[in-house]
């Protein structure tokens, strides 16, 4: 009985600091709902990158503090008065998928960041994000199957 109340403790101290390491390393599971909506580093959404660049096929470009807005408790920055602007017109059509977590570990249930340097633009023209060229790479094997599971996963 001492022996199974020992490891009891154990694996419940093993669960407590894997949780902490997930959460350090910016990884949650989605169903503890311990992720942001938007996903963002030091406060800046989307690492500071132009979202607006991203859904015009302009690839991920830094944005400037000289162009910048609050929303949704983040920093928005964006390359240029333009696209600040087109932000503030229709700010819900530019947020990628899964608010910019890596679309991959969303599919599977986690959130994990999301990097604009690996972004895809699907057919149905939103953007998923990818925490970096390798997970990008396997997800474009089955990139329907990943947008699917994404959108679901997300929605929940």
């Amino acid at each position: 009985m001492k022996v199974i109340k020992v490891i009891s403790i154990i694996l419940v101290a093993l669960l407590i600091i894997g949780f902490i390491a997930g959460k350090a390393a910016g990884i949650s599971l989605l169903a503890l709902n311990a992720h942001d909506s938007i996903y963002t580093e030091d406060g800046l959404a989307l690492k500071g990158y132009d979202v607006v660049a991203l859904f015009n096929d302009q690839g991920a470009v830094e944005g400037s503090e000289n162009f910048q807005t609050e929303w949704m408790d983040a920093t928005w920055q964006f390359a240029n008065e333009e696209n600040l602007n087109a932000f503030q017109v229709n700010r819900e059509k530019y947020i990628p998928a899964a608010g910019g977590h890596c679309a991959f570990a969303v599919g599977k249930g986690f959130a994990a960041p999301g990097d604009p340097q690996y972004a895809y633009k699907a057919e149905n023209g939103n953007v998923y994000l990818f925490s970096n060229q390798e997970v990008m790479d396997d997800a474009m094997s089955t990139i329907d199957q990943v947008i699917r599971d994404t959108d679901i996963n997300w929605e929940k």
